[in-house]
């Protein structure tokens, strides 16, 4: 027996077992069920995810970058965390510029590769386009497959920027189902798979002689940019300002920023980033090949922790179904499946 600690925060979610039906219903036919894949990419960059919310709170709230940076946000609080979450985006975006997340969400489709229970007929370029139902219409349309597998992939760190994250939704459409209002097919199932990076300790370090005067300097320059660019905003962003000269001043470590770039150097990023490739290929390749669902006992037979797409912590159960590279692989009791860095410890 094993104790394994999940290396992500805890937060307790009380619940009844669940369950869930089989992707494919491979009793139906002796042949290869015959797939279409579709991989989506609606962003062409990394998130970043900042806190907009009570951290002390149960129901504390993340909110993605895109969502908040550019936006009108009068609060003077929520102004900086606005600002602080431009810092981050555009200290990721320098870490991974060279990295292309669209091609490894199509290495990830092309690594589930075919299985005597389903062919592949085709695998298309990944798109940006997010109208899931009009996609698998055009798919049943452009071609012969059976099902339409339309996969969402996500890139992104967790609120914490100690882990990667990818997270890919499945939609699978089956083409015996009736179209709505007759046009498009709803998902006959969907499932969320979803990779964590081993986690990394920021570089907390001290400051190097002089390296603090330097940031004053460069934080105030910033505001004034900012001032003259939006002079209606003048007043939220001199608090702003004043509330950061502030913490900087009485800090004795490096600001977020420059601890994320010494922490977070490309070769890390990129490489979580190509290992996720074939995580995700392996969780989708079980779910597809399952023939059965487990029973409860089964199903429940782990506890997990997971950061969801919305940067909450929650608890889940489920099963271990293997093993890769630092990660132990976990199918949940409602069917999702997540590949989660662990320590292993004897029982005291």
């Amino acid at each position: 027996m094993k104790r394994i600690f999940v290396l992500v925060a805890i937060l307790g979610l009380a619940g009844c077992a669940g369950n869930y039906k089989t992707t494919f219903d491979h009793g139906a036919t002796p042949e290869p069920i015959t797939v279409h894949v579709v991989p989506v990419v609606t962003k062409e960059e990394m998130d970043v995810q900042i806190q907009v919310a009570d951290s002390s709170a149960a129901s504390a709230q993340f909110g993605l970058i895109g969502g908040l940076v550019g936006a009108i946000i009068d609060s003077a609080v929520n102004k900086r965390r606005a600002i602080e979450a431009e810092r981050r985006a555009e200290v990721l975006r320098q870490i991974s510029g060279d990295y292309s997340i669209i091609n490894a969400a199509h290495q990830s489709a092309l690594r589930v590769g075919n299985h005597e229970r389903w062919e592949i007929l085709t695998i298309e370029e990944p798109t940006s386009t997010a109208g899931f139902d009009d996609l698998a219409n055009d798919a049943f349309e452009a071609g012969d497959a059976r099902a339409i597998a339309v996969l969402d992939f996500d890139y992104a760190l967790t609120p914490a920027i100690n882990q990667v994250r990818v997270n890919v939704t499945q939609r699978i459409y089956d083409r015996e189902m009736e179209k709505k209002s007759g046009k498009n097919r709803k998902p006959r199932s969907t499932r969320i798979f979803t990779y964590f990076s081993p986690a990394q300790e920021l570089a907390n370090r001290p400051y190097k002689d002089g390296e603090k005067e330097e940031l004053i300097v460069l934080l105030k320059s910033g505001y004034d940019e900012r001032i003259a660019a939006h002079p209606d905003e003048r007043e939220d962003l001199e608090k702003s300002m004043e509330a950061e000269l502030k913490d900087l001043e009485e800090s004795t470590t490096i600001p977020e920023p420059i601890a994320i770039q010494e922490t977070w150097t490309p070769e890390l990023l990129q490489g979580y980033l190509d290992q996720s490739i074939d995580h995700v290929a392996f969780m989708i390749r079980h779910d597809w090949e399952a023939a059965t669902v487990p029973e409860e006992a089964e199903r429940t037979e782990d506890t997990i922790s997971i950061v969801n797409a919305n940067g909450l912590t929650m608890t889940d159960k489920g099963k271990d179904i293997g093993r890769l590279d630092a990660n132990e692989v976990y199918r949940s009791q409602w069917g999702n499946i997540y590949s989660i860095p662990v320590i292993e410890t004897a029982d005291e």
